[in-house]
Formats: structure tokens, sequence, C-alpha cells
């Protein structure tokens, strides 16, 4: 039992972790591989913060940023992904992020299924996606010198 347990135990912690590097660079909004992913220039049409009250009887504030999309068509577009991975949802942090896109000027987006993002870099989420890349890597060598280790025994001549 114990032979059982160690020559399949470490491949299935292995495929865990792999399944959870997979998830690592597919969750977020943009999802992390988006880093690599197609660029375009458009045009802010208007930005600003929007106030609101949730649940708890607190106010949020978000910024609000409008795009022409796709480009040179005039279609007015949300432009999504403006919130960054730490957010504390305070009127001075979203004008902050708001004061980055100024109405009639360029500005460059991420494409991602069709839908402009906020080019913007989110360390936590690559380095998390990288860690479990690496870690599942690791565990799968492990595994593999598990199951080379525990495999039946070699015929002796």
């Amino acid at each position: 039992m114990t032979r059982l347990l160690l020559r399949f135990g470490p491949a299935v912690v292995a495929l865990v972790f792999v399944w959870m590097s997979w998830g690592s660079w597919h969750f977020g909004d943009p999802p992390t591989h988006t880093v690599f992913g197609p660029r375009a220039e458009t045009v802010v049409v208007r930005s600003g913060v929007e106030r609101y009250r949730i649940g708890n009887g607190t106010y949020r504030t978000d910024p609000v940023v409008a795009v022409i999309w796709p480009p040179g068509s005039g279609a007015e577009v949300a432009l999504k992904g403006l919130i960054p991975e730490f957010y504390s949802y305070r009127a001075a942090d979203a004008e902050a992020i708001a004061a980055g896109f100024v109405a009639g000027e360029a500005t460059t987006v991420k494409v991602y299924e069709g839908a402009p993002y906020a080019d913007q870099f989110r360390w936590f989420g690559m380095v998390h996606a990288v860690f479990i890349s690496v870690m599942s890597l690791v565990l799968v060598f492990i595994a593999w010198l598990f199951w080379r280790i525990m495999g039946p025994a070699q015929a002796t001549r």
C-alpha cells in the first residue's frame, strides 16, 4: 500500500499543480496571459469617476473611461480592467486612475476577446502564475522520479 501511495501520490499532487498553473494564467479580468497579447491604439472619449452606495452602507468609487472601439468606428465603449489588483475604492485613487486618461488623446489598450482593456501590468498575477508554473514543473519531475524509483522491481539475471 505504501509503495502504491508513493508511486501515484506525487503524480496526483503534480497534476493538481499543473491544473492550478493553467488556472493562474487564465484567471482575472483580463487574464494574466494577456500580458503577451495584442495591443491597439484608440482615442479616449471621456474619463471620470463613478460613486455609488454598496451593500453595507459605504460608498465605492470607480474610475470610468470611455474609448472609441473599434478604432475609427465612432462607437463609444467603456474601457475594462481599470481597477488594479490592490484597490481601496477611495475617491482619490479612482481620480488618480481616471487622470491618466485625457479626453481626446490617444491611448494604448490590450485587446482580449474583441474588447478593449486598460494596458496595465498586474504584478501579483504574473508572479503568482510564474511561481505556480515553476512549482508544477518541479513537482512533475519529482513525480517522475517517484514513479521510476517505486516502479515494479526490475528483473535481475
